[in-house]
């Protein structure tokens, strides 16, 4: 699993990543953190407990400026609400998971444990993907598109020379179309937006597993296809 890697850009050598294990669920929140201004964008904190990310932040002493969702599964979402409330911080997700979040059958929470079933209400959201695809953050451009398929509320975010998939495109794994408002189609549709951005030397930053690069790898694989 990744540590901390810098984004060797130019002047963007403040900004690095880090990545960490949620749990239960085994899903990746990946934080990106700018150490000239002690900045951060939490990319899909899903840990039930917060303290591992929490005692990072606080660690290198961030802001959380904003919370991305890649989608709306509660493994993605569960601390969604306690960094948006302690750090003030804005939701950046698509329009399809800003309902599903709220409601416990879509974010499929329900299903997990009846008992800890959730919602998330966010206090600040801007709806991003295809209808609004840069958001400016400490001189760095967020980029955003529509990643539906495994949801119907994916989202990719790139920044720099990093791009965030969440479940869209998970490293030697075929994509799970099964759940609730999946589409094997609308994956397709997906996997040609990511084969259109390769030769840009991309680093996948997956929703689960390691990162890997974007041009070396087989994209059929998501469609069960190697």
């Amino acid at each position: 699993m990744v540590a901390e890697l810098p984004i060797l850009l130019g002047d963007t050598m403040g900004l690095l990543l880090k990545s960490i294990e949620n749990s239960p669920i085994t899903s990746i929140c990946h934080i990106f953190y700018d150490t000239d201004t002690l900045r951060c964008v939490i990319v899909d904190p899903g840990s039930e407990t917060p303290d591992r990310i929490d005692d990072f932040v606080m660690s290198r002493h961030l802001q959380v400026d904003y919370i991305v969702l890649t989608h709306e599964h509660f493994d993605h979402i569960w601390s969604c609400d306690h960094f948006i409330t302690k750090y003030n911080s804005t939701l950046l997700c698509t329009s399809n998971c800003l309902s599903a979040i709220q409601d416990v059958r879509t974010n499929l929470s329900i299903f997990y444990n009846q008992t800890k079933a959730f919602a998330v209400k966010p206090k600040k959201t801007i709806i991003v993907g295809d209808s609004n695809r840069v958001i400016k953050w400490i001189g760095y451009d967020m980029l955003f598109r529509n990643s539906e398929g495994h949801s119907f509320g994916g989202l990719l975010l790139s920044i720099e020379k990093y791009i965030v998939t969440g479940d869209s495109l998970i490293k030697g794994i075929k994509t799970v179309t099964k759940l609730r408002n999946a589409s094997v189609e609308k994956l397709k549709e997906t996997l040609v937006l990511l084969e259109s951005m390769k030769g840009k030397n991309l680093i996948v930053c997956p929703g689960h597993g390691d990162i890997f690069y974007l041009d070396n790898y087989n994209l059929s694989i998501a469609l069960g296809i190697k």
